[in-house]
């Protein structure tokens, strides 16, 4: 289910991006059966379905994609502090038209995006450099100049940068308790820590969850409770917790202005 936040390295600042048009660039956003968010990617000239990401600090491809791009391996990194993945560079990555050079990438085999035929992630590295905006109703993914979201008159919710600079946002919980999540649009079911379980008065390894975020409510879902290992790698194993999944946001609107620090949720 959260394999796809397996690829959590320090995003890349450095790489030469072409600049949305002001009005943005958009196209379909396929939903899968398991609840991934699908978009397409065109990686040195040929065009992938590759997994959205928030929860993955890199963009990856799998093994053989890269084989068959002719992507050689250039180096190695540790992944979750546990595995040991090849590193390469591509040439060129775009997204909606809009180009990504000299992009660093680990090459890993992710069970959950193999399994939606997808051929790797896009993470935060790509992501991260302009406003992004996900309509799920309307299946469609935007992106825009950084600074478009912060200068709309929307109703903001303020992010954070968590470990590897993931996404936070706080989250109030069934009305009663308000913890940090980490926005991971690769997660189709949202998870709860234990402890927040009990702060809600969750009982077994599953609960209906409300949540809210500003003036935005989300739910009811049935959200999983576990000690997962990205609560121990944000520094929230022993705090109430949650990672916000989609199945949170299904039917919403939801906007991120990495660069500037806000995200908008539509009611």
């Amino acid at each position: 289910m959260l394999a796809a936040a397996a690829v959590a390295a320090g995003c890349s600042r450095g790489v030469p991006a072409t600049v949305p048009p002001p009005g943005g660039a958009s196209q379909k956003l396929e939903i899968a059966s398991s609840g991934h968010l699908l978009i397409s990617a065109e990686i040195e000239g040929r065009a992938f379905p590759m997994i959205l990401d928030t929860g993955a600090s890199i963009t990856s491809l799998s093994t053989a994609t890269a084989r068959e791009l002719g992507v050689a391996p250039t180096g190695s990194m540790h992944i979750n502090r546990t595995i040991v993945a090849p590193t390469a560079t591509l040439r060129t990555l775009a997204i909606s038209g809009v180009d990504h050079e000299n992009l660093p990438i680990a090459i890993v085999d992710i069970p959950d995006a193999l399994a939606t035929g997808a051929r790797g992630i896009v993470g935060l590295d790509v992501l991260a450099r302009h406003d992004i905006v996900v309509d799920f109703a309307a299946q469609e993914f935007g992106v825009y100049p950084a600074g478009t979201l912060a200068s709309s008159r929307r109703e903001l919710v303020q992010i954070a940068y968590g470990a590897n600079g993931l996404i936070m946002m706080d989250v109030v919980l069934d009305g009663r308790a308000t913890v940090p999540a980490m926005l991971d649009l690769g997660a189709p079911v949202s998870v709860l820590n234990r402890s927040a379980g009990r702060a809600i008065g969750a009982r077994g390894a599953a609960t209906r969850l409300v949540a809210r975020t500003g003036d935005a409510r989300l739910g009811p879902v049935r959200a999983i409770v576990r000690d997962l290992g990205t609560f121990d790698r944000l520094g929230l194993a022993h705090r109430p917790a949650l990672v916000l999944g989609t199945d949170l946001l299904a039917d919403r609107v939801l906007g991120i202005s990495y660069r500037d620090r806000v995200a908008f949720v539509s009611r």
